[in-house]
């Protein structure tokens, strides 16, 4: 039913909406560190590799027809997505965090991943972390909680909360969830 409303809207209406500017951001779903990004301009909001339609003030479609829906209450920003009928991500907003140099010292070094055999270095620079694999460029990450980092491209690497130097850390990305890395220097 809602699907067929949102449709109605579009079609028939030409009624203005808000802004979609206090939407846009990052969105991680803690459930399996899922991040989905949004970019607001000319009236637009973009995400999931689309211009999404407007339905309502806080409603929207994406290209495969999921119903996304912002709300904003009690000093934070959700988002749900609607595949179907069936709820596939419920996330909150996440702002990019400023750690100190001295803080994410404790994150940087190699990282061994038996799965992957693969090396992941990390190092501080311009006062920030940024992740080189091989000879691959520098990619730079985006500390979204004192543990956590991500790159929209990449996905999120997750730190146990540790006292001292970081021991190892998950890696989420895309569909592979967790995977282990550990400290080798």
């Amino acid at each position: 039913k809602p699907r067929a409303e949102g449709k109605e809207a579009i079609a028939g209406s030409s009624e203005k909406f808000p802004d979609p500017a206090p939407f846009a951001g990052k969105y991680e779903d803690p459930r399996g560190r899922w991040i989905l990004t949004f970019t607001a301009s000319d009236g637009q909001l973009r995400g999931l590799g689309t211009t999404l339609k407007r339905v309502g003030e806080n409603r929207f479609i994406d290209a495969g027809d999921d119903v996304l829906t912002f709300t904003q209450g009690k000093g934070a920003t959700t988002l749900s997505v609607d595949m179907r009928g069936t709820v596939i991500y419920e996330g909150s907003k996440v702002e990019e965090m400023k750690l100190g140099d001295e803080q994410l010292s404790k994150f940087a070094g190699a990282y061994r991943s038996e799965e992957l055999d693969a090396v992941y270095n990390l190092t501080v620079e311009n006062h920030g972390l940024v992740l080189r694999i091989g000879w691959n460029p520098p990619v730079k990450l985006t500390a979204i909680s004192g543990n956590e980092f991500e790159n929209d491209e990449f996905g999120t690497l997750a730190f146990p909360k540790e006292s001292g130097n970081a021991t190892g850390f998950g890696l989420y990305a895309d569909r592979d969830r967790n995977i282990g890395f550990e400290r080798v220097k």
